[in-house]
């Protein structure tokens, strides 16, 4: 018998138990959060409810006998010692609780504004066009229907979908194969992120769910939280929800076959480096054929133009001068006769 895979909202409410029975003493500061009705699971809701009374009423103490008190005091079939121990060797730090409490709270406040939006849209009626009011409510109840995308069909891959998606991957060695590498270490080592986010660009990935997928990791990093598969698919919900497009398996599969790839740390660095001078040379390389090209455009059409430019201009001046008088050549004046200076003296 196959079990649906968890949605997201369920992988975070597994995750905020599990940290919380790692740490049971954080459960004070998140107590408003913690309410049992905004799981919902009703498992991790019963074990929130249960812890809270625990705390309450005998405090804290070893994680061994917190377990074994816990599930006494729950009595739900299969939710023994042994479960919530396992529960909580499995989760996530407990220093981290506050990610994933702000995860299904995220969700309580969707699944809220979708009810809200169904009650809307009940008010409007199925008739348009006849009331403005109704055709108010019914534009309202979808507005606010958009701003609670319900996650109950993103599903997470399984075992055998990840196989084949690893199987079918690129060839070693293809940039798609270099990026997948980049990936699979920030997505497993998280602590890489602080030293590629200042100079490796989103543009340097291929332009789909590779590069969206960097983005919601930088993204994720940005705000202080850790860098997990989990928490980069909460960023891609929400980046998709605000698109207006859909959050499917397929980017599910994607990541767990980023999870599941095996490599070094500080691959990130390393093959990052060369994916960013690649693409800087591939720009570099366009822009020189483009200045290029825009250089022989020029000589071959600027002396035409310009000749073309200067022929007007010309003609125009001729017309605007007036019409002068050639000039005639000066003629020098007659020659004189040569008078003797001397006084002629009679005989």
């Amino acid at each position: 018998m196959t079990h649906p895979t968890p949605s997201l909202s369920e992988r975070a409410e597994q995750a905020l138990v599990a940290s919380l029975l790692r740490d049971p003493t954080w459960f004070e500061g998140y107590r408003r959060v913690l309410a049992p009705d905004r799981f919902t699971n009703p498992t991790y809701a019963a074990i929130v409810s249960g812890i809270a009374e625990q705390v309450t009423s005998s405090g804290v103490s070893r994680e061994a006998d917190f377990s074994s008190r816990l599930a006494e005091r729950l009595n739900l079939p299969g939710v023994d010692a042994a479960y919530l121990r396992n529960l909580a060797a499995t989760g996530p730090d407990a220093a981290d609780l506050g990610v994933y409490a702000r995860m299904v709270q995220e969700a309580f406040v969707r699944r809220q504004l979708a009810a809200q939006a169904e009650r809307i849209a009940a008010s409007a009626g199925p008739v348009r066009g006849v009331d403005d009011h109704l055709d108010h409510l019914d534009r309202l109840a979808k507005a606010v229907a958009r701003l609670a995308p319900a996650d109950a069909e993103v599903r997470a891959s399984a075992a055998g979908a990840v196989a084949v998606e690893v199987a079918a991957g690129p060839s070693i060695g293809s940039r798609q194969w270099c990026e997948d590498q980049v990936l699979a270490d920030l997505l497993q080592h998280g602590e890489q992120v602080v030293e590629v986010e200042v100079w490796l660009t989103a543009d340097t990935f291929e332009d789909g769910p590779r590069r969206e997928v960097y983005e919601a990791i930088v993204t994720v990093s940005d705000q202080g939280e850790p860098a997990t598969e989990l928490t980069v698919a909460w960023e891609l919900s929400r980046q998709y929800s605000t698109d207006g497009t859909t959050y499917d398996a397929t980017v599910e599969r994607y990541l767990a076959s980023l999870l599941a790839t095996e490599v070094v740390v500080g691959t990130a660095v390393e093959i990052g480096r060369d994916l960013l001078v690649d693409t800087l040379r591939a720009d570099l390389a366009v822009d020189a054929a483009r200045v290029i090209a825009e250089v022989k455009q020029g000589e071959q059409v600027g002396p035409a133009a310009s000749k073309a430019a200067e022929g007007p201009r010309v003609r125009a001046a001729e017309q605007t001068l007036p019409e002068q008088p050639v000039p005639t050549a000066v003629q020098p004046p007659p020659a004189q006769p040569t008078v003797d200076a001397q006084p002629k003296i009679r005989p």
